[in-house]
């Protein structure tokens, strides 16, 4: 049998590339001969940057940036050895992974994304990849654009950097202090969602809960973003907040649009083209993917139904998922074949936490057990 193990990191728990060992150790107790390749695979969140270290030749280079509460602290970055490429993951410095409580999504940043992008411009870096997933901010990429030389200024000529909350302040934007070069740069941002910068199905309504925002918030950061956008348009003549897209961690999409052009592609996408995946999926007879939670939002481009879609129509797609949420023929529609949930009992996730693994190489033995006495 040859099996493709493409496992999405199952967030707070295990790595891509720990969950594709427990599931390729397990398969080996039960089928010595089989052919097993494994990918470390990401849809542009936690994890981005080792799925590319796979990929590319290159190196890791660990920068002082600020965090989402413009606390000083180091992140990576990865270079290609040509210097070519870079790839940063915002999840890195501004993700929910480094949220404390009171860092409500109107007063968290991306202006360590910002820098990030700096550094890896400064490293001579001609394409940067920007991955957009597991963000904490909604600052509609503000914080970012500051970093990199973009200027703020309210209705009293003050300059500052905005967040979500005072989004609503900036009355002049002033883009002459951005070095000229930073604008030819080929920026691409990795994005999971598909919803706009703001209305019902933009990044505040959709999003911002899962951030810390209550429903005042959400309306607020919705309006602040808003005005953000009418500003934009007025001063920069940049008309892009209803692309499919641009609601991408809090708006970093957009901003990265606004300020250098950015294209906005699906993560999932591109790690599978980069991985070659067509040639890796004509010659698997299962493929086996997995990720901590299956919901409504999956279906928007995450790594589990990305790779289901793939592989539509080619092999057999089995997603072992902490638990899934909603109509699970929806799931299956998408291309999934099997869904094993690892915490059937959705029990809480600090209760669980610490067992994910075991319950993962539990869950892996019982299918294999069932699949091999089946076949």
């Amino acid at each position: 049998m040859r099996y493709l193990i493409m496992s999405d990191s199952f967030k707070g728990t295990m790595s891509s590339e720990e969950a594709n060992q427990i599931i390729k150790d397990a398969i080996r107790l039960y089928d010595q001969e089989a052919h097993i390749i494994t990918r470390a695979i990401a849809d542009g969140g936690e994890g981005t940057l080792k799925a590319f270290s796979e990929m590319i030749a290159g190196s890791f280079v660990m920068v002082e940036v600020s965090d989402l509460g413009f606390n000083l602290i180091k992140a990576p970055l990865f270079i290609s050895s040509d210097k070519d490429i870079a790839v940063i993951e915002m999840a890195s410095v501004a993700g929910l992974g480094l949220k404390k409580k009171e860092q409500t999504p109107d007063l968290t940043t991306t202006f360590g994304v910002g820098e990030l992008i700096m550094h890896a411009y400064r490293l001579g870096a001609k394409s940067i990849m920007v991955g957009c997933g597991g963000s904490a901010t909604h600052d509609a990429g503000a914080g970012m654009m500051a970093a990199c030389g973009v200027r703020f200024s309210d209705d009293q000529g003050r300059q500052f950097i905005p967040t979500g909350k005072t989004l609503k302040d900036i009355v002049a934007i002033d883009t002459s202090h951005v070095d000229k070069n930073l604008f030819q740069l080929n920026i691409v941002a990795l994005t999971d969602v598909n919803n706009p910068l703001f209305g019902k199905q933009g990044a505040a309504y959709i999003y911002a809960s899962q951030k810390g925002a209550d429903e005042t918030m959400v309306k607020s950061l919705d309006e602040n973003t808003i005005h953000f956008d009418e500003i934009v348009k007025e001063q920069l003549k940049k008309d892009v907040a209803h692309l499919p897209k641009t609601g991408a961690a809090g708006g970093l999409s957009y901003g990265l649009m606004v300020l250098c052009d950015a294209s906005l592609k699906s993560g999932i996408d591109t790690m599978l083209d980069l991985c070659h995946v067509d040639d890796l999926m004509s010659d698997a007879d299962i493929i086996i993917t997995g990720e901590g939670k299956l919901d409504k939002q999956s279906l928007e481009g995450k790594t589990v139904i990305g790779i289901a879609q793939k592989a539509k129509n080619l092999t057999k797609v089995i997603a072992f998922v902490g638990q899934y949420e909603g109509d699970k023929q929806l799931y299956l529609d998408a291309g999934l074949h099997e869904i094993i949930e690892t915490n059937p009992d959705h029990l809480p996730f600090d209760q669980i936490k610490d067992q994910s693994k075991d319950d993962l190489v539990v869950a892996v033995h019982t299918w294999i057990k069932k699949y091999m006495n089946k076949n």
